[in-house]
């Protein structure tokens, strides 16, 4: 998929522009990474998982039937750690072949001409909370916090820098034509 984007880029038409919309199904389940990037990711560099919390913290029932359903009372740290290693793998790889995207907008000449939108749609417990994957039902951090980037084009007038809003992907269109 992102070589073919690539092998696009090189051999599109120079007198139009182009678009390319490349949606890659990982990070997600089934969690596996190949071994060069599972490798890449010291295991104790992750960040601690965040507990199960007790009864009093008032979140929705529906973590825990979760946590049922997935048995995570039988599932050990060291799994749960392997679980968060695995994922933080695939979205190193992710980093790597958007890598080889902008290289080739560079090789090409095209990289300050283009907009780029990197996004992503949610992010996994990866044993946080003893769950390994999203719900549909409640908006954790690690479910909401996740990367969304835009490049503009050269000349296009913008605040560079991060922010920390709360940002819905139905945003982006209005954000793009603004």
């Amino acid at each position: 998929c992102v070589l073919g984007a690539c092998d696009m880029m090189r051999n599109r038409p120079d007198d139009r522009p182009f678009f390319c919309y490349l949606p890659l199904g990982k990070p997600h389940p089934a969690y596996y990474a190949e071994e060069d990037f599972y490798n890449s990711i010291d295991p104790d560099a992750l960040p601690p998982s965040i507990p199960t919390p007790d009864g009093d913290a008032n979140l929705p029932e529906v973590l825990d039937a979760l946590r049922a359903e997935y048995r995570s009372k039988d599932i050990t740290d060291e799994m749960w750690r392997d679980v968060k290693r695995i994922y933080y793998a695939m979205c190193t790889k992710i980093d790597s072949l958007f890598g080889l995207v902008v290289d080739t907008l560079k090789e090409q000449g095209l990289y300050d001409d283009t907009l780029i939108l990197f996004f992503s749609d949610h992010g996994d417990f990866t044993g946080d909370y003893s769950l390994p994957e999203k719900d549909h039902s409640t908006l954790q951090d690690d479910l909401v916090r996740v990367p969304l980037i835009i490049k503009p084009p050269d000349g296009v007038q913008v605040k560079q820098g991060n922010r920390q809003h709360l940002t819905e992907l139905l945003d982006i269109t209005a954000t793009i034509y603004d």
